[in-house]
C-alpha cells in the first residue's frame, strides 16, 4: 500500500455517503445541487483565506443557487397568476 492511500479510501468512502445523501433527499422532493470539488480539502469552503480556489468556487456556487432561486419563484408565480 502506498502513503496516501488509505486518506485517499476514506474520502472516497465520504463522497460516496454525500452522493447517497443527495440521492435521498431528492427522493423526498428535496432540490438538491452537487458540487464536485476535485483536489478540495473536507471544509475548503470556510477556508476562502487559506485556500485562493474556495473564493471562486464559493461565488460561483452561490451565483448558480440564487439564479435557480429566483427562476424557480418566477415559474411559481407564473404558473399561478
Amino acid at each position: 500500500m502506498r502513503a496516501g492511500d488509505s486518506s485517499r479510501r476514506g474520502v472516497r468512502s465520504f463522497a460516496r455517503r454525500g452522493l447517497a445523501y443527495a440521492g435521498l433527499l431528492e427522493h423526498f422532493g428535496v432540490r438538491v445541487q452537487i458540487l464536485e470539488a476535485k483536489g478540495m480539502v473536507h471544509g475548503f469552503l470556510r477556508m476562502g483565506g487559506l485556500v485562493p480556489e474556495a473564493l471562486e468556487i464559493v461565488d460561483t456556487s452561490l451565483s448558480t443557487c440564487i439564479i435557480s432561486s429566483i427562476a424557480r419563484r418566477r415559474e411559481r408565480t407564473f404558473r399561478n397568476p
